[in-house]
């Protein structure tokens, strides 16, 4: 519902299908969690585009990893290679993102650190 995140996302039509698809596989048989309910209230009525994607009911179970593309304001284009893990005994995943090393994207994570770090380089 942040307006600036299609700036961030050149494939934003993919990402968004693909999460709302992930959040269903995330939800199984536990629909009438009570927030879940009011997550799905919330974006219902803040975005047409979950609307219409919610209303699909695809479901998406990913493992492994992938390429996703984002859109940065300060350093342009990153491509980041991602790798998904569950964890054990929850429903929840951790998901890394990290860039080909000596790669653009990793030179351009590197300025990015180094402003962060305050050293003015970036």
């Amino acid at each position: 519902m942040d307006p600036s995140v299609p700036a961030l996302y050149p494939a934003l039509t993919a990402v968004a299908a693909n999460a709302v698809a992930g959040l269903r596989a995330q939800v199984g048989a536990e629909v009438d969690d009570p927030r879940l309910t009011e997550l799905v209230e919330e974006l219902t009525a803040g975005s047409e585009r979950f609307r219409r994607l919610w209303a699909r009911h695809d479901v998406t179970v990913r493992a492994g990893g992938g390429l996703r593309v984002f859109r940065h304001p300060r350093v342009g284009e990153l491509e980041l290679r991602y790798e998904k893990f569950t964890i054990s005994g929850t429903n929840q995943s951790l998901v890394v993102y990290h860039a080909e090393p000596g790669g653009p994207s990793a030179r351009s994570l590197a300025r990015l650190a180094r402003s962060a770090a305050g050293d003015g380089s970036g």
